[in-house]
């Protein structure tokens, strides 16, 4: 995929770590490696304990269901997946401001890149974002592929509480995915011998591997828009402005699903 830069727009910060340097230095290629490992590692323990909290929970509620039952269906479960969300995305973007933190050489904010945004790079990247979607969507009709994932249809009709998974979905995930994948591992890997697409390929790759309730077409639109979110932030250099892409997109995504499920009532 060929990503447009034209002549007269900001350039994309050159992949030669030794021509550009961030004004605040981040972890090296192999510490950001480690600490993004030790990272998961801590995301993937507190989705546990909150999913098997939510099951221990929603057993009690309903003996019927059964623990078992449960666990088979966990990754569709929109209750499960509130409460697991809410501990890991809170817990682990506590985390990365820390690692952040102890680089010592700036404030984690400079770090991760969160500053007030300009509202036309702003207004100009929701715009693009919104036209991604469109095209997308349209194409999937053309093909005949449903827009609105069954995921997506799952957990909105398995929530217990909707404002609390729309505020996951919404605005938790994306802060915490935008932190860790634009923010922290983007940073630590476009300054290296990977330079800024080698980072930009990777952690949308990556990205996209951890959405594995998706089938390959969704992972696909994953990864591209990924590549969206990424080159924002190489453009823009605020973490804001992919986060308040990825926000439009998960709310347009549940949107959607809401739609889907009231026309089938």
């Amino acid at each position: 995929m060929t990503l447009p830069i034209s002549s007269d727009s900001p350039s994309v910060p050159t992949p030669d770590p030794q021509a550009a340097r961030s004004p605040v230095q981040p972890w090296g290629l192999w510490a950001t490696v480690g600490w993004s490992a030790l990272l998961t590692l801590l995301f993937i323990g507190m989705q546990t304990l909150g999913a098997a909290w939510a099951i221990s929970h929603l057993a009690r509620l309903d003996p019927r269901l059964g623990a078992m039952v449960l666990i088979e269906r966990i990754e569709r479960n929109g209750t499960v997946l509130t409460i697991a969300a809410l501990l890991s995305s809170t817990v682990c973007m506590g985390a990365i401001f820390g690692i952040a933190t102890l680089r010592k050489k700036g404030s984690p904010w400079a770090y991760l890149q969160i500053r007030s945004p300009d509202l036309r790079q702003l207004g100009l990247w929701l715009m693009i974002t919104l036209g991604a979607i469109i095209g997308i969507d349209s194409l999937k009709g053309i093909l005949g592929i449903e827009i609105v994932p069954q995921f997506s249809i799952d957990i909105y009709t398995t929530a217990g509480s909707l404002p609390l998974l729309y505020l996951v979905v919404v605005i938790l995930a994306p802060l915490y995915e935008e932190m860790m994948f634009r923010g922290f591992l983007l940073q630590g890997l476009r300054y290296s011998w990977l330079g800024s697409m080698g980072a930009l390929w990777i952690t949308a790759l990556i990205w996209a591997a951890i959405h594995t309730q998706y089938d390959g077409v969704n992972i696909l639109t994953i990864v591209l828009f990924g590549l969206l979110l990424g080159l924002a932030q190489l453009r823009t250099q605020c973490l804001v402005i992919p986060m308040a892409m990825h926000a439009l997109n998960n709310l347009i995504s549940m949107l959607q699903a809401a739609w889907k499920i009231s026309s089938l009532s």
